[in-house]
């Protein structure tokens, strides 16, 4: 553990996966996420969101930070929109007795947010973008890590999961996206052949 990786951060308890850059919006409405999302505002600082694991396994949490506040409503609800922003694993509970939220000290995690999509994941996505006419989002020239990938597929949030507990595993990484490009390609072929019959028909 690196001392100088600790940080302090507060809660968000929700079975939710945030993956670096992807942005989520979430509505507020208990007093404890009020207060959490108010003291985040006005230390401009991140709050985490555990990435809930078996029984016994929920130490790795996402790294959120509040991207923009879209709307409040007059009794304090609000709509918010939250971006990842990394990984921590938790170290140890932190006592706040001012806190209605839980707060924690927390590890930040290594990520190769850069890792570049090999040559066959590239050709899989590039496939992918041109069946849903999107190519030109994705220039097949341009760099394109498997982060930028995983947040372009609609992975579900059990992918999401997998896809972060496995950081250090580029092949692992790798093959989650993989199967989901192909479970996509065979939905939207056996789609085609649907289309394709009631036009026949």
């Amino acid at each position: 553990m690196d001392i100088e990786n600790i940080v302090h951060l507060g809660v968000f308890d929700l079975n939710l996966a945030v993956l670096p850059g992807e942005k989520i919006p979430l509505h507020i409405f208990e007093p404890r996420y009020k207060q959490l999302i108010a003291d985040c505002k006005t230390s401009d600082s991140p709050f985490c969101v555990p990435v809930k694991g078996k029984k016994g396994d929920d130490s790795l949490a996402c790294v959120v930070k509040i991207k923009s506040v879209d709307e409040v409503l007059e009794d304090g609800r609000m709509n918010i929109t939250v971006e990842g922003t990394g990984l921590a694993r938790a170290v140890s509970p932190f006592e706040n007795p001012v806190s209605l939220y839980n707060e924690i000290q927390a590890e930040m995690l290594e990520l190769q947010e850069n890792r570049q999509a090999t040559a066959g994941l590239r050709i899989r996505f590039n496939n992918y973008c041109a069946a849903l006419e999107v190519a030109d989002l994705f220039p097949s020239d341009a760099p394109l890590s498997i982060y930028e990938i995983a947040n372009s597929i609609g992975l579900s949030n059990r992918q999401k999961k997998r896809f972060l507990k496995a950081r250090n595993a580029g092949d692992v990484q790798e093959n989650i996206l993989l199967n989901h490009l192909n479970m996509s390609r065979i939905i939207m072929m056996q789609e085609e052949k649907v289309i394709d019959g009631l036009i026949l028909n």
